[in-house]
């Protein structure tokens, strides 16, 4: 049985929350005590969640509900009427109109009215679009839509290997992938996938976990599959499961159990190769996990209070029983160093967090539980948060020359910026684009903190800044190789130093592609963008340089 139980009478009570970090507002929910428990972000307006109810037996929800303006109104529906026995795995929504959502039985085996169904009216009408079996042992474990007509979603096993699905024509038609492009079949005793362990990464990844703490990576958008034993060990009654990629190579794999008070969380650097446990400090809450998309490296875990009692959630399908537990970490924590660091979000200790997820570094919604339909429920992230970084338009100089320093990640229109210049003119700023004039012949670091109403980050570039009397090296765009040029799926870029952030634009100036990254050697995928020329633009420690490709 997929639940999630309070002590019965138990009414939850919020105080007003609103700061310039996170920003409550009313997700609608009827009932009280009800939580997002999955929320799909389209756009800084857009965002679609799927509910669960913490007070009412049987403590499960085919409800949702839509905002399309930023969260200022959410408005609820049902993706099935009558009696409350089928839930939502998840939703995903392509834009305002369009969305999916996969539904299952909570308790019990599964029939025809389990499967995936979309919605073209924003909710008002569903249209079942792919049924279970009645009696099988199909789950719709998670689903993702990239666009409009291209999807996955993965159940449990059947016949010997994982039921997978894919459609090319907006749900129409799902057609299993074989057995043969799965790179390996189920481990001895079976295996299962959880409800909402699975991840997806930019435009074609998609990867879960399972009840053997394998790691199933699609790089494809679901066509081919290989499966990657972690070797991590999962405690029992474990209710907390968690997946969060930046990349291809780089993510986290938490798990809890019911009296844990921090996640157990372990990483990745070869796309999931190996895994390495974290021995971090500081809070890692136990609810949710998520990397932040456009800042490398950037972590985010979610809780809930010490009046959460008696949690019990989607464990293999099956009912779990526990009393009296509670959880006593809460709130937003945050890490910049791939998980080994956490700090605490300021405000949010003692707040329900439930659900979360990020659009990029300063577009977030996250779930919570409501006190009734015109009280709580949501949070909307109004800061930005991401790991301090910078550059410079020339890093050697003659004397007397100026240097204009920008900032790549961490700003906001709210936020402080602290740099300091040993050897410039001036020594110190508080501009978001300073510009400083070195006379003396050296070698300087730059050190920029920046403070938001979140904390603070800081970076320091040591030796950064070069003085001379003339006839300094400078890094030139020789540095980059680029290849093939033109590119017909994959483009390659090899740097001298490590790249920090590419984008790709269109003749007309419009970003198409934009990430972060910090490796000498960067591959990207362009097979999402039309045939033609653009401009690629690469921010490197010592420079920014532009180069032209072809894209056929």
């Amino acid at each position: 049985m997929k639940k999630l139980l309070l002590l019965s009478g138990l009414i939850l009570v919020f105080s007003s929350f609103t700061d310039a970090q996170w920003l409550m507002q009313v997700s609608g929910f009827p009932n009280e005590s009800t939580g997002a428990f999955y929320i799909s972000v389209v756009s800084k307006d857009i965002a679609w969640i799927s509910a669960r109810d913490g007070l009412n037996a049987p403590y499960i929800s085919n409800e949702f509900s839509r905002t399309t303006n930023g969260g200022a109104k959410w408005t609820v529906g049902q993706v099935i009427s009558g009696t409350a026995i089928y839930d939502i795995a998840n939703i995903s929504a392509f834009d305002e109109n369009i969305a999916w959502a996969g539904i299952y039985h909570s308790y019990g085996a599964q029939d025809s009215v389990c499967g995936i169904y979309k919605t073209t009216d924003g909710g008002a009408t569903w249209v079942q679009q792919f049924f279970v079996e009645n009696n099988s042992s199909t789950y719709v474990n998670g689903l993702h839509f990239w666009n409009a007509n291209e999807g996955v979603f993965y159940g449990n096993t059947r016949n010997g290997y994982f039921e997978i699905y894919t459609t090319s024509n907006g749900g129409t038609a799902w057609n299993r992938i074989p057995q043969i492009n799965i790179n390996d079949t189920i481990q001895t005793g079976g295996e299962i996938g959880f409800v909402r362990a699975f991840e997806t990464v930019g435009d074609s990844m998609f990867c879960f976990i399972t009840s053997t703490s394998s790691l199933y990576i699609s790089t494809d958008r679901g066509y081919h599959w290989i499966r990657k034993p972690t070797g991590i060990t999962i405690p029992p009654n474990c209710w907390f499961k968690n997946i969060a990629f930046h990349d291809e190579n780089h993510g986290l794999i938490g798990f809890a159990t019911s009296t844990a008070t921090t996640m157990n969380v372990h990483e990745t650097s070869d796309g999931g190769n190996t895994w390495t446990l974290v021995n971090s400090t500081g809070p890692i809450n136990l609810f949710a996990l998520a990397a932040i998309p456009g800042s490398p490296n950037t972590y985010v875990s979610t809780g809930h209070n010490a009046s959460m009692i008696n949690d019990r959630q989607n464990i293999n399908h099956s009912e779990e029983t526990s009393d009296n537990i509670k959880h006593t970490n809460s709130g937003v924590t945050y890490s910049f160093d791939g998980g080994h660091t956490w700090q605490k979000m300021p405000s949010t200790d003692n707040k329900h967090f439930l659900a979360i997820k990020w659009l990029n570094d300063s577009v977030a919604f996250a779930g919570s539980w409501n006190n009734n339909p015109n009280n709580d429920g949501m949070y909307k992230f109004t800061s930005k948060l991401a790991k301090t970084n910078f550059t410079a338009n020339d890093t050697a100089v003659d004397q007397g020359e100026q240097v204009l320093f920008s900032i790549i990640s961490g700003g906001h229109s709210t936020s402080t910026y602290n740099w300091t210049f040993p050897g410039g003119t001036p020594g110190t700023s508080n501009s978001s684009n300073p510009i400083v004039t070195y006379n003396i012949v050296g070698t300087y670091d730059v050190t920029l903190n920046i403070i938001n109403t979140w904390g603070n980050s800081s970076e320091i570039k040591l030796s950064y800044i070069r003085v001379g009397n003339g006839g300094i090296e400078k890094l030139s765009p020789a540095n980059i190789s680029l290849f093939p040029n033109p590119s017909e799926g994959l483009l390659t870029i090899t740097g001298s130093f490590p790249i920090l952030h590419i984008s790709i634009c269109d003749l007309l100036g419009k970003v198409v592609y934009d990430t972060n990254t910090n490796e000498s050697k960067v591959i990207i995928k362009t097979t999402g963008l039309k045939a033609g020329v653009y401009n690629l633009i690469i921010y490197m420690q010592n420079e920014k340089v532009n180069k032209k490709i072809v894209i056929n």
